[in-house]
């Protein structure tokens, strides 16, 4: 899932609670292996989910405002 802008050396964290809000609007945090997928992408970006439950709790309108001037909602 392309977010458009390469997250990992800039804003790894913010690059990784828009990973992770994009598959919580589709109902994807829940399903089958999104779990493992999320933690190894967050093992990548350098990031733990608490990091990332953190920011997105502390920055969730600019990051849900984001995303939606990508996908036009």
């Amino acid at each position: 899932m392309a977010t458009g802008k390469d997250y990992r050396k800039s804003e790894p964290l913010k690059g990784a609670a828009l990973f992770y809000m994009t598959l919580e609007q589709t109902g994807m945090t829940k399903a089958g292996g999104a779990k493992e997928i999320m933690e190894a992408t967050f093992a990548d970006l350098g990031v733990t989910e608490d990091d990332v439950m953190a920011y997105i709790a502390e920055n969730r309108a600019d990051l849900e405002a984001e995303l939606a001037s990508r996908t036009g909602k």
